[in-house]
């Protein structure tokens, strides 16, 4: 952690399968602190007690985004984990006791057509920012090549994602283009500018 803020890291964000199975994530987090950067999480929720919830915000936590992969029987198909959606929806809470306002998603073969009624779900809810990201082929991913998107589904995918970013804006949400959606389709060019001011104003490494 020392040599990451060395180099200039602003913020390091615990991702999983879940960073809180690890017995010592709350040193983790503690020293991230102490190394006078931002900590977050991205989580499923599975598994996430109100024990747990509390030592990371004891630890310094900053915030926790949950993933919601799709409509309940893709998402608990993506997780291999039966219930998980319901869990990650209804049992998991933001660690400082609020509902769920920010949620990312995985763009792949099962998801691609879901997209649109899932963010409507996700509005009604209340969320403010919604990330969206490719799936790559490692985890669950990488033993199941079905679920990895084909070039010739880009064409359709950019179709949707216009239209969700209309709802955003009607909705009010912000689309947070994770890593590599921003390397494809006809807003790459603008999603690089946009990635290049944001790290201009905001100094650090995600």
């Amino acid at each position: 952690m020392r040599e990451l803020a060395e180099l200039g890291c602003g913020e390091v964000v615990l991702i999983g399968g879940e960073a809180y199975l690890r017995n010592d994530f709350i040193l983790i987090i503690r020293a991230i602190r102490e190394a006078g950067m931002a900590c977050t999480m991205t989580t499923g929720g599975l598994n996430l007690t109100q024990e747990r919830a509390e030592a990371m915000i004891e630890a310094g936590i900053g915030s926790v985004t949950f993933s919601i992969d799709g409509l309940e029987a893709t998402h608990d198909r993506l997780r291999g984990v039966q219930g998980s959606w319901q869990r990650v929806r209804g049992d998991a809470a933001d660690p400082r006791g609020r509902r769920q306002d920010r949620s990312n998603t995985q763009i792949n073969a099962l998801t691609r057509h879901e997209l649109l009624p899932l963010f409507e779900l996700l509005a009604d809810e209340g969320i403010h920012s919604w990330q969206l990201q490719i799936t790559v082929p490692h985890g669950n991913a990488a033993d199941h090549p079905e679920i990895l998107l084909q070039p010739h589904m880009f064409i359709d995918i950019f179709a949707t994602l216009e239209q969700v970013l209309d709802r955003c804006e009607a909705r009010k949400v912000r689309l947070w283009p994770g890593n590599n959606l921003g390397y494809f389709g006809p807003r790459a060019a603008p999603a690089a500018v946009a990635a290049q001011a944001l790290a201009a104003a905001r100094p650090g490494c995600r």
